[in-house]
């Protein structure tokens, strides 16, 4: 199954939280139960600039991108995403999800609520982070 990663999931992993430990097993055992985990080439950006935020090195940032399938943008994501009927679904988010719709995703990760009922109202699904190792 394919699943698409926003940065909002992997911002966490950049440094030692309470969620880290969690969110980290939880996208393990995607991987390990051989699901694709895939992300558009805005996760880059959005995890460098929170790294720089927050003063985390870039190689903390290399290292969680290497766990996703980063593909790049097209065209069609940028009018998809001006597209989408949610008011309250930002720009940045509105292109995850047209990226997601493209990458032909059947669930979502995320840990941003606007994200979250956006992509449940366009059909994709949303998995629930607070609950580790679940098989799908």
């Amino acid at each position: 199954m394919i699943v698409y990663v926003d940065s909002s999931a992997l911002v966490p992993l950049m440094r030692v939280e309470d969620r880290s430990t969690e969110l980290s097993a939880y996208l393990d055992d995607l991987v390990d139960d051989e699901h694709l985990l895939v992300s558009g080439q805005l996760l880059e950006t959005e995890l460098y600039r929170a790294a720089r935020r927050q003063g985390i090195s870039t190689s903390v940032v290399a290292s969680i991108i290497e766990m996703i399938n980063v593909f790049e943008h097209e065209a069609s994501d940028f009018a998809v995403a001006g597209q989408f009927p949610v008011d309250s679904l930002g720009s940045l988010d509105a292109l995850h999800l047209a990226a997601a719709q493209r990458a032909g995703a059947a669930v979502m990760v995320t840990l941003d609520n606007q994200l979250a009922a956006a992509s449940t109202a366009m059909g994709i699904a949303v998995l629930d982070t607070a609950t580790p190792r679940i098989r799908i």
